[in-house]
């Protein structure tokens, strides 16, 4: 809101607070965005654990990418905020929703695909700070459940869309989630909506599996399939046990 008050300007980025950016950032980001006329850019990021000193940049590193391998091969900045510059006009009537957690994974993806082509420089022009003891690194609590929320929006906007590799990419994502998620849960002390919550899990999980036909073997992913459906995979475990048994004797 502030910026469309007093900033006369085409773009806006954003930048987190513990994060900077390379000196050459914008001058980047706007020069490779008018080469291509695209209406989004994004650039490499590296991660850090504190602030660093940069080399100049004689030559950007610029490619035009189709945003659907942008956003399957390069996902972690394919759904943050950060790390781009957009026209500023995809926000004349988009916001990112109050008060969530992961609140970039419900606008980005969005803002993303009203697009083709997209440009990306593949030089590091963002430094994310990771921070040891950051909110995404905390205890876990419920709040952390928003990314779920998140993934449920994407998993709608992308199966019924024709792009099928990010769907399948934010299948894995959100079984990921589900899976890392539920020992958290289960070992989070005070937490009164404990059993629903994994009983959501489970629903989630079974559907997801069953819906998108995934191919993941129960002896390779036992724990995914223990979790998803924990009376049946006692039973499949017996069966294989039994027949062995089974098997050995006749063998004799």
């Amino acid at each position: 809101d502030w910026v469309f008050t007093n900033s006369n300007s085409e773009w806006i980025s954003f930048i987190d607070s513990d994060d900077w950016v390379h000196p050459q950032y914008f001058e980047g980001m706007i020069k490779s965005a008018e080469r291509f006329g695209t209406d989004i850019t994004a650039c490499k990021y590296n991660n850090s654990e504190g602030y660093t000193d940069f080399e100049d940049i004689p030559e950007f590193d610029i490619c035009l990418v189709d945003v659907e391998d942008f956003f399957v091969n390069k996902n972690t900045i394919a759904t943050v905020a950060w790390g781009k510059i957009y026209k500023k006009e995809y926000f004349r009537q988009t916001r990112y929703p109050f008060a969530k957690l992961n609140e970039d994974e419900f606008v980005t993806f969005k803002l993303l695909f009203k697009n083709e082509k997209i440009t990306y420089i593949n030089n590091p022009l963002y430094f994310y700070f990771q921070n040891a003891s950051g909110i995404m690194k905390s205890e876990w609590n419920p709040k952390k459940l928003d990314a779920l929320e998140a993934l449920d929006e994407q998993y709608c906007f992308f199966k019924k869309s024709p792009y099928q590799n990010a769907f399948k990419c934010v299948v894995e994502k959100y079984i990921w989630f589900l899976r890392e998620n539920y020992d958290c849960i289960r070992n989070c002390s005070g937490y009164y909506e404990k059993e629903k919550t994994i009983a959501d899990i489970r629903k989630n999980l079974r559907k997801c599996l069953s819906q998108n036909c995934i191919e993941k073997t129960i002896e390779k992913n036992e724990r995914l399939y223990s979790i998803a459906y924990p009376h049946l995979i006692k039973l499949y475990f017996f069966k294989k046990r039994v027949k062995k048994k089974i098997k050995r004797i006749t063998s004799k």
